[in-house]
């Protein structure tokens, strides 16, 4: 209960200060992607430079930790047919595969989404239908289920 208290505080507390936060500094015209509201079309930029780097680099390393989480089946899948299980994991043989299998499928992922005009949309609904059930859904259903178990064992 304190880790889903404390997981559950970590949220709140990064993603309403800076929904908050932005509707406060920009209003009705507040975008999505806060890249978009730093950097306007029209006029300058509304940050230093180095917030917007740092702001790119935390997107980033989010695009990354996403990536690596949806593309487990995919992974799975392809190293499934690829490797050679009577040798390591970490053996030339499976491991020389798996870098170039998984760089060409992050290449073609991320081709195909700058392809797609509407992508920041479909990243929403993904995030939305993902996430949640992830980040509240499936914690709070593993400790309701461990706790009742519990307590019908004795």
């Amino acid at each position: 209960v304190k880790g889903l208290t404390m997981c559950y505080a970590v949220i709140l507390v990064t993603f309403y200060s800076a929904a908050v936060s932005g509707y406060w500094v920009f209003g009705n015209k507040s975008n999505s992607n806060i890249l978009k509201s730093l950097l306007p079309d029209s006029g300058p930029t509304l940050a230093p430079t180095w917030v917007l780097g740092l702001a790119v680099i935390f997107v980033l390393l989010q695009l990354f930790a996403i990536g690596l989480v949806y593309s487990q089946v995919a992974y799975e899948v392809m190293e499934k047919k690829s490797a050679d299980v009577k040798q390591g994991m970490f053996s030339k043989r499976n491991l020389i595969p798996r870098l170039i299998l998984r760089t060409i499928y992050m290449i073609f992922c991320g081709f195909l989404a700058a392809m797609l005009p509407f992508f920041g949309d479909i990243n929403g609904v993904v995030g939305a239908v993902g996430f949640i059930p992830l980040d509240f859904v499936l914690p709070n259903d593993s400790y309701t289920t461990k706790h009742t178990s519990l307590q019908n064992h004795p």
